[in-house]
């Protein structure tokens, strides 16, 4: 049922429906302390936590990636860590923080080399952030950066039936990149990073 209640929230989430998938996230939580399952509870704060900082609550967005942290670091699992610290970066950088945003990031891309689709993530908030600051340069190399560590994930994805629904994942990574380059007055580059994703 936590399992469960985790999809339907993630389905609900890509839908559109954040009180539909916050209903189901909070379920699955209550679910999984009540099963004393570190796990589960993690995933679900980690969920809670995305959907809170996608919706603007950057006070529970934070509290609740704490939480997740602390659990993941009690189970001594280094890789569930990496999630809820991203969200604490993107957060500070929401809160107007940009250059410890700017560090934290900077650090967890030194420490996610064994998990590449947490380092993309990081690697496109990076260019996210330097874009913002006005550092097209800087943000032009961490957006190659990222469509490099994702095209680098997918070619270790075995079969050819699991690799084309993963190409889906790097979508918003080829978009970003290439409103990034509309607005720095490069349409035409922006239509090459188009058409190599649609052609991935």
């Amino acid at each position: 049922q936590v399992s469960w209640l985790n999809d339907a929230g993630l389905c609900q989430y890509q839908l559109g429906d954040l009180n539909a998938a916050k209903a189901s996230y909070e379920h699955s939580l209550q679910l999984a302390k009540s099963l004393h399952n570190p796990e589960e509870t993690g995933d679900a704060l980690v969920a809670l936590a995305s959907l809170s900082l996608k919706t603007g609550d950057l006070g529970d967005a934070l509290a609740r990636s704490r939480d997740a942290r602390k659990l993941a670091e009690a189970r001594g699992n280094s890789a569930d860590v990496l999630r809820p610290s991203l969200i604490k970066a993107l957060v500070l950088e929401k809160q107007g923080s940009a250059a410890v945003a700017r560090q934290e990031l900077l650090t967890l891309q030194k420490n996610s080399a064994a998990k590449l689709s947490i380092r993309w993530e990081v690697e496109n908030a990076l260019a996210q952030l330097a874009a913002d600051t006005g550092n097209a340069s800087v943000a032009d190399s961490w957006f190659r950066r990222a469509i490099g560590t994702f095209q680098q994930q997918r070619t270790s994805v075995a079969g050819i039936d699991l690799r084309l629904p993963f190409v889906e994942n790097g979508a918003g990574l080829y978009l970003s990149y290439m409103e990034f380059l509309i607005h720095e007055g490069k349409p035409e580059e922006a239509l090459r990073v188009l058409d190599q994703g649609r052609a991935e």
